[in-house]
């Protein structure tokens, strides 16, 4: 219970904090990120029942989180470790494009029917012989890469206007703080300065007092 409680926990502080605040309500505030937080754990303890009850194999559901960071996660650390010029809109792409693909392709752990019968598909057992997850990862990772390199010809360019940047890839803080601009706009939609305090000013805590 205590690794089950704290996976749910931490994917919903990730969801509230670093999908919701940042991406969709830069100023939203502390209660408010409560409240879906709070949200976001019933959904995901509901979702988490309903694989439990359903699924008869922890070893497939391993396979299966295995396959779905293989298709969906790896281009997307591949492109954030290896290629600065990608973007939000290019990741956010490359996801949807990397699920559909995979999802469609039917999962028989879960009883999901494929919806798009790939290449040399076996009607007698229903199974996908076509390597579809090799090509969902290689489509999501393409897309990241064309979406991000378009929308960075369209803001750079001036052919659509910077108020139209929601995901703020190309906006003058970004331009100027480079890799702190998260963190810049962190303390603009108000979260507390976490920062150290400068050298000199800091004092150990006393473990005497304990």
């Amino acid at each position: 219970m205590s690794s089950a409680d704290s996976s749910i926990l931490s994917a919903s502080s990730m969801f509230s904090r670093n999908v919701y605040k940042l991406v969709f309500r830069q100023k939203a505030s502390e209660r408010e990120i409560i409240w879906v937080m709070r949200a976001a754990i019933l959904c995901e303890g509901a979702l988490a029942t309903i694989l439990a009850l359903t699924i008869k194999t922890i070893y497939g559901l391993f396979l299966l989180c295995g396959d779905l960071v293989f298709v969906i996660l790896f281009p997307q650390l591949v492109c954030v470790v290896h290629l600065k010029f990608t973007n939000t809109y290019g990741s956010l792409c490359g996801y949807i494009v990397g699920m559909i693909l995979r999802i469609c392709g039917g999962e028989t752990i879960i009883g999901l029917p494929p919806a798009i019968k790939y290449p040399f598909f076996e009607e007698s057992t229903n199974t996908q012989l076509f390597p579809f997850r090799t090509l969902a990862m290689l489509c999501s990772f393409i897309t990241i890469l064309l979406v991000s390199f378009i929308t960075e010809r369209l803001f750079k360019g001036e052919v659509i206007p910077m108020k139209y940047d929601i995901a703020g890839c190309y906006s003058p803080d970004r331009a100027q703080n480079g890799p702190m601009a998260t963190e810049v706009a962190m303390d603009n939609a108000g979260y507390q300065d976490t920062t150290f305090p400068a050298e000199g000013k800091y004092t150990p805590y006393d473990a005497t007092k304990l």
